[in-house]
């Protein structure tokens, strides 16, 4: 990114979420990473200054109830998990991620909000049931690297293909001239 306030601004969210990586607030029973909760907050006000705001919320809660969706899943029938979880979450999410929103930088917003909505939901939900879990493990954040590393990706190779397709009609010019 180019110099300017934003970079600075994403800079800092991100040191701070390292930085409060190994650090938990206790409620009650229910145990919260600080980590978790500056990703959280970061998400919320990014997304709150994106475009069509209703379409990027119907789209964070989507995104959110699918996570779930595959938690429970995993919970309740693990034998049916053909991929390890660390692959298998991050690929589905990715995947509605990328269906439901357009431009990198909605991806990402929407996409962090999302899951991580859907991680607070999924624990509180077993908090309910006086299953005890973290919200925002370190598999937590091993899953939302990974779907932001694809997402990346995918954002890499439309690029590149956009260039090579560039680079290909301008050698059919060259050579028609």
């Amino acid at each position: 990114m180019k110099k300017i306030r934003k970079r600075t601004v994403l800079a800092c969210w991100i040191l701070s979420v390292l930085m409060c990586s190994n650090l938990y607030a206790s409620f009650e029973n229910i145990q919260l990473s600080i980590a978790f909760i500056i990703l959280w907050l970061g998400a919320l006000l990014f997304h709150a200054k994106l475009p069509h705001l209703v379409y990027h919320v119907f789209s964070s809660f989507t995104i959110s109830i699918g996570y779930i969706a595959i938690l429970l899943w995993e919970q309740h029938t693990p034998v049916w998990m053909f991929l390890p979880r660390i692959i298998l979450i991050p690929v589905i999410s990715t995947m509605l991620i990328v269906i439901l929103v357009k431009g990198f930088h909605n991806r990402i917003v929407v996409g962090i909000l999302g899951i991580s909505s859907g991680e607070t939901i999924y624990s509180l939900l077993l908090s309910s049931y006086a299953i005890q879990e973290t919200i925002g493990e370190m598999a937590f954040f091993d899953m939302t690297i990974i779907t932001l590393l694809i997402i990346v990706s995918l954002e890499i190779i439309k690029i590149t293909k956009q260039k090579l397709l560039l680079f290909s009609k301008q050698l059919l010019r060259w050579q028609n001239e």
